[in-house]
Order: C-alpha cells, then sequence, then structure tokens
C-alpha cells in the first residue's frame, strides 16, 4: 500500500503515482495558459471525458442535445466568453486535446442549469404538471466547523460529500483531482479542484485557504431564457471555480450579485480565520424592468460555529420571500441528512472534533436510504445512491483530505498539499516542463498538418475552379453555336446551301475551278 500522506505531511499531486494508490482519484497538475491548460487536461483524461459526456447524453435529468443545442451556442457560450473568458479559452483547449465538440463540453458543464429547465424544454405529455426537482439529481451534503468545532492545529475544515445513483455514476470512474497553477500575470490564486472529467468547476480550495463547495437547487423561478435576445447567462454549475478566482468570503454575495444566472445553487464558501458564508442562490429575475437576484443567507442552528446544508431552500430568509420562489424538492433525503448531521453535532455537544470525528459523522447510516453516507442493497445498482466521495478541505493548513467511496469503507483518506510557488511563465519555451514542451510540439505538428491540409484542399479548389472555367467555355461556345445556327439566313445564302446539299461533290470542285 503506497504512502497517503498525513494533514501534517501532505503529498504533493505532482509527485504521486496515482496508479500506486488506488485510494484516491487520478490526479494532474495542469500548468501554462488557460488554452494550454485545457489541451493537457483533454489529452490526459481524453478517454474518460469522451465516456462522461456521452453518459450525460443519456441521462435521464437532463434534455436531449439536440433540444438546447440553441441555448448552449446562444446563451451559455457567450455568457462564458463574457464572466468568464478563461474558463472558456480551458474549454476550447479541452476540445482540441479530446478531439470533441466544445459544444459538448459546455453541456456537461452547465448541467444543472439544463435540468432545472428540462420540463421547459421538453415538457411532459401528462397535464397538469408540477415542476419538481429531477429524480435522479446528485444527493449533496456539506458542512462547515471553525476552530471552536474542532481539535487543536486542526482548523478550519469545509467538508463535503455527494451521492449519485449507482447505474448512472459508474464506479466512480470519472472523477479527477486537478492541481492548477496559473501564469503570473493572471493573478489567480493556485487551486485544487475535485471535478468529473471534462468539468473544469468543482468543489475545492486555493491557495490563501479560501474553500467553495455547492449544492445543486432547484425552483420554481428557474427559467428558459428567451430565444434571439442576446441573453449572456453564466452556467451555475462552474460558479464553485468562479468564486474560488475571484471572490473573498466578505466579496461573495457582491460577485454573486453581477452574475446573471437562470438557475438556483447552494454556496458554501469559508476561509483560514474561520469566516464563512452559506448562500442560497435564486435566478436573475427580470431583465427588463427591475433587475433583482434572491440571495438568502443560511446561517442554520450553530451560527458562525458550523454551517450545515443539503438540496433543498431552507433560510430563514427563504421563507419570508417563498411567495415569490418556492422550492421544487419534494421527499426526505435533503431534509433528513440536515436533520441527521444536526443531530450527530448536538449529541457531541461542546467536544471538539478531529478530521476523523468528521470523517465518522459522514459515515452514518440513521433514517437509510435517507442517510448522509450511502451505498444500498449490493445486489440492487439501479435503484440505490451510492456516495461517491467525501472531501475536506482544511483552510488554515492548505491541505485537500479525499476519502474515495462511501466514508464507512475507506481504510484510509489521502491527504494532498496545495503549492504556493509561481506557475509556468507565459512566455520563453525553454522555461516550460518537458510535459509542456511535448503539448507544444503536438500543437506544433497539428498545425503544420493543417497547413498542409489547407495547401491539398486550395489546389483542389483551384483545379475545380479551372475546369468549371472551361465547362463554362464550353457551354458558351455551344450556346452561340445553337444563336447562329437559328438564325434567318438571306435567301441567296440559302439557295446557294440548297445547292450545293443537291450537287455532287465532283460537279462543285469543277464549277470552282
Amino acid at each position: 500500500m503506497a504512502y497517503s500522506g498525513t494533514p501534517g505531511s501532505p503529498l504533493p499531486i505532482s509527485e504521486v503515482n496515482f496508479d500506486d494508490l488506488p485510494e484516491s482519484f487520478p490526479g494532474l497538475v495542469l500548468t501554462g495558459n488557460p488554452y494550454q491548460r485545457g489541451v493537457k487536461y483533454g489529452q490526459v483524461f481524453a478517454e474518460k471525458i469522451r465516456a462522461n459526456i456521452c453518459r450525460h447524453f443519456d441521462h435521464p435529468d437532463l434534455p436531449s442535445f439536440d433540444s438546447c443545442e440553441w441555448i448552449i451556442r446562444e446563451v451559455y457560450i457567450p455568457g462564458l466568453v463574457h464572466h468568464w473568458p478563461r474558463g472558456w479559452n480551458e474549454l476550447l483547449g479541452m476540445a482540441q486535446g479530446c478531439e470533441m465538440d466544445v459544444e459538448h463540453l459546455v453541456y456537461l458543464n452547465a448541467r444543472d442549469d439544463l435540468a432545472a429547465i428540462r420540463y421547459i424544454l421538453e415538457p411532459p405529455v401528462q397535464r397538469p404538471y408540477v415542476p419538481l426537482r429531477p429524480s435522479h439529481a446528485i444527493e449533496s451534503t456539506s458542512a462547515f466547523f471553525s476552530q471552536n468545532k474542532t481539535l487543536g492545529r486542526t482548523g478550519p475544515i469545509l467538508a463535503h460529500s455527494w451521492s449519485e445513483r449507482k447505474r448512472i455514476h459508474d464506479g466512480d470512474d470519472f472523477m479527477v483531482l486537478l492541481e492548477i497553477q496559473y501564469l503570473p500575470d493572471e493573478q489567480v490564486k493556485n487551486m485544487v479542484i475535485l471535478v468529473e472529467a471534462g468539468m473544469i468547476s468543482g468543489s475545492g480550495m486555493n491557495s490563501l485557504g479560501v474553500a467553495v463547495t455547492g449544492n445543486p437547487l432547484f425552483s420554481t423561478e428557474d427559467y428558459l431564457p428567451s430565444w434571439g435576445t442576446n441573453e449572456k447567462y453564466f452556467p451555475v454549475t462552474c460558479v464553485e471555480r468562479f468564486l474560488l478566482e475571484w471572490a473573498s468570503v466578505k466579496d461573495v454575495e457582491d460577485i454573486l450579485t453581477k452574475l446573471d444566472t437562470h438557475a438556483s445553487k447552494h454556496i458554501l464558501i469559508a476561509n483560514e480565520d474561520g469566516d464563512s458564508a452559506s448562500l442560497e442562490l435564486g435566478p436573475l429575475t427580470s431583465k427588463e424592468l427591475d433587475t433583482y437576484k434572491p440571495i438568502f443567507a443560511h446561517d442554520g442552528d450553530f451560527g458562525n460555529d458550523a454551517k450545515l446544508h443539503t438540496n433543498h431552500f431552507c433560510s430563514w430568509a427563504y421563507w419570508q420571500h417563498r411567495r415569490g420562489l418556492l422550492c421544487r424538492y419534494r421527499g426526505q433525503p435533503s431534509p433528513s441528512r440536515l436533520h441527521s448531521l444536526g443531530q450527530l453535532i448536538k449529541e457531541n455537544g461542546h467536544c471538539k472534533m478531529s478530521a476523523r470525528q468528521i470523517k465518522f459523522l459522514f459515515s452514518d447510516h440513521e433514517r437509510h436510504p435517507n442517510s448522509i453516507c450511502q451505498h444500498g442493497a449490493d445486489n440492487d445498482d439501479d435503484l440505490n445512491n451510492k456516495t461517491v466521495a467525501l472531501v475536506m478541505y482544511h483552510t488554515s493548513r492548505r491541505v485537500v483530505s479525499l476519502c474515495k467511496g462511501p466514508p464507512c469503507r475507506a481504510t484510509m483518506m489521502v491527504h494532498f498539499a496545495i503549492r504556493e510557488g509561481a506557475a509556468v511563465p507565459a512566455s520563453g519555451d525553454s522555461d516550460l516542463c518537458e510535459a509542456d514542451k511535448k503539448i507544444v510540439k503536438d500543437m506544433a505538428a497539428a498545425l503544420a498538418a493543417v497547413d498542409v491540409e489547407v495547401d491539398m484542399l486550395s489546389q483542389k479548389l483551384a483545379a475545380k475552379r479551372r475546369r468549371r472555367n472551361i465547362f463554362d467555355s464550353i457551354a458558351d461556345f455551344k450556346k452561340r453555336r445553337r444563336i447562329s445556327n437559328n438564325t434567318p439566313a438571306t435567301d441567296a445564302v440559302e439557295n446557294e446551301r440548297r445547292r450545293l446539299n443537291k450537287t455532287p461533290a465532283s460537279d462543285v470542285a469543277q464549277d470552282d475551278i
């Protein structure tokens, strides 16, 4: 068994051989400019990315790609270009690296937004229809524990776990751990994020000790953007990493207010000092009259000491506002998980917890099948959820602790470090690492091949034009010939033609002599 690190001595992602560490998801360090990072991401995980896109094409909660292609082209791509050009360039690079259409990658990176409006894009046959939460959506649980709730040097911890239907999420095969090292001129701190292959956003933490997680929410105010109005909406599926790049705890609400979104989302953000914010984000409600975006702060039962959230609106501000916005969640799993986690913390009283004890909280099976830790019956793969992972962000230590699969079954957690060091410079091939040199070389070879192909196509097009000119000349000649043949002749000419037709060739020759 390979060494898995400790919170006090974590592993650098760049130095880990993940083939020898089955307790972790595969990891990758991304360097260079946004396009180069995307190309490397796409090349290394090309097979996983393609497989993940294909499984989302058949996902029961998502509209078909054909029915939402227009919203991807007209709404999400302009929104990414406008709000987050760095993310858009990474998607372009990834499309090049994995040889997929960039629209398919946007489809994957806007899945929560598309799931929220599927009942509008593809209305069900039965009427009347109450738009409930998608039945196969991810069930997730987030919790923040300040230094008042954790032992000694443990420091503040932001924890997040999530579950999916076992038949949809097959064997944890799609999760990847990314360490992103930004260029100095980007002025963004390095970060580690845990995502599905092909996605550029997920829960994570940057080198400043700011950690962000998110939970899908669905409200009755989620709406379909209008066709042909040039509205630039930002996909809420990508909001976690966007906040990691730009936001602090005190600025998060202002930044969310400036983002144009048409779907709902929950965000839990914390920093190394133990400051935190739990926000329920509603969609932008009007663009014609008053622009208003509901953002509800949720403190819960523990104030600043701990913040908990799952997949339904539960803030007091929401209940005051709910005449205009209703939660679409119906059922017990989300409220049950929230209640169970709160009860476990209350039962612990004033005792402080270690990271291992927090793992035990997320291993709870009370109220099964609506428990925090889920893996269902081993012989029933279709109907039961399975916990994909538990991840804990130690904000004061800059350490990511990862538990693959249901935490109750994990024999160990793997601990990774977030490096503060400078990323690869923007220019100078000699300053590139070997992996990036290979990427640049491959890109140059690909561009050269494209140039050759363009030259060949140009030559074929020129030859085709020459043939067309010849055919046009022949057609023009035939046309003139037909016109000349149909022109009325004079009587003398006509008589001479008749004489020549009737006179033998020998006589004609004698006359000419």
